[in-house]
């Protein structure tokens, strides 16, 4: 495999350390800083994941036209004042205001430049390949989520603003690693703006990628309750420890690392990835039915074990499916458009999921029943998918390993 995905995946370990923890800590610090109810909590993350969404439907086709150097290695500077920005509204600021736009700020930034770093993946290898390069980043990134949220975790004590100083250290540690290391990684034909905006037709044309689009939006808001729901879930209505909440996310990061490369041998040898991924869904939906049942730090600490084996058979699966359909000068594209529609079930999943957790505070085992029927469905979903990916891209039950 060629060297710049290790550079790459490398960089994506930088980031994540850097900035997981603020994805997680950030529905506790609008609740317990500012005061912010569950549902202006979930209105408002639900407003960066619109923002990152409407950029992500523009920024995949611009890093088609112009390729991926330029998201790769200078946005995430302006990434780290961004953060910079964000540690003085959070540690030395008491307006609200401030803080929200620095964060929109960096989730507008990052969206910019999430489209390149995928489409850079398939750029840097072959088909039979793609499933192994996704899974060789993912478990890089995990190694980084394995980390970040102690180190979150133990400088929220201090005070939350610390954990944004260090996402901007690493967004800058992360530009000048891709500057070096990797630099232009899109060499087939640009795509011109009006033949562009034409061929761009095709990912609505295709009746797979509608189907699968919208068993994406169905997917999303279900997965998203691992998010804000699930950490306000544990901290705020079962009243677990800051550091507690830091060790349940260490070890989804942890177990990624230690066992995403035997699921994938294990994905890359029988079946096909539309399989694997209605699994890891069906996974996903044993955890949060299981939540109805369990309450606890270990029972917590289980459950997140078991979100982590979903999350290893599902999320390396999205990539390599939209790359295997999608023409090679339309790959930023296909992701920037895939991303913008199944955005609007993350956006649902936000606001409706903390509405129903606020709303079901006092039983909230029956919200996490009614998220789990949902994720069920999605599982059959994509499973009943399975046959009509292998007709389209003309592959057999089972993958040769690579």
């Amino acid at each position: 495999m060629d060297r710049r995905v290790f550079y790459l995946s490398v960089a994506r370990f930088i980031r994540v350390v850097g900035r997981m923890s603020t994805f997680i800590f950030l529905p506790i610090i609008f609740v317990n800083s500012y005061g912010l109810s569950l549902l202006e909590t979930g209105v408002i993350t639900a407003s960066a994941t619109a923002v990152m969404a409407v950029i992500q439907y523009f920024s995949g086709p611009w890093s088609d036209r112009f390729g991926r150097k330029f998201f790769l290695e200078v946005v995430p500077f302006f990434t780290a004042i961004a953060y910079m920005a964000l540690f003085w509204a959070v540690g030395y600021s008491s307006n609200l205001g401030y803080m929200i736009i620095f964060w929109l700020s960096t989730m507008f930034l990052a969206s910019l430049q999430f489209p390149a770093i995928q489409a850079s993946v398939a750029d840097l290898t072959a088909s039979g390949d793609r499933l192994a390069g996704y899974t060789y980043v993912r478990v890089f990134a995990n190694l980084g989520a394995a980390i970040g949220p102690m180190i979150g975790a133990f400088l929220a004590v201090y005070g939350f603003q610390w954990i944004f100083l260090i996402a901007g250290v690493t967004s800058a540690l992360e530009g000048v690693l891709l500057y070096f290391a990797v630099g232009e990684t899109f060499t087939g034909v640009r795509v011109k703006k009006v033949k562009g905006a034409k061929e761009s037709s095709r990912f609505s044309m295709n009746p797979f990628l509608i189907m699968f689009t919208l068993a994406g939006i169905l997917f999303g808001f279900a997965i998203r309750q691992t998010g804000p729901a699930f950490t306000l879930y544990i901290f705020d209505v079962r009243d677990i420890s800051i550091i507690s909440v830091g060790i349940i996310y260490s070890l989804n990061g942890l177990l990624v690392v230690l066992l995403q490369v035997p699921i994938f041998r294990l994905m890359n040898r029988k079946s096909n990835v539309m399989v694997w991924r209605a699994l890891g869904t069906m996974i996903y939906g044993i955890s949060f039915l299981l939540l109805v049942i369990f309450t606890g730090e270990l029972a917590f600490l289980f459950i997140m074990g078991l979100i982590t084996i979903g999350e290893d058979f599902s999320s390396p699966t999205t990539q390599t499916i939209l790359m295997e359909v999608a023409p090679e000068s339309l790959r930023g594209d296909y992701v920037g458009k895939y991303s913008f529609i199944t955005s609007f079930g993350r956006i649902a999943g936000t606001i409706v999921g903390l509405g129903l957790l606020q709303y079901f505070y006092s039983e909230a085992s029956i919200f996490w029943l009614i998220i789990s029927i949902l994720t069920f469905a999605s599982s059959a979903w994509f499973f009943s998918m399975s046959a009509s990916f292998l007709r389209i891209t003309g592959k057999s039950q089972n993958i040769p390993e690579s």
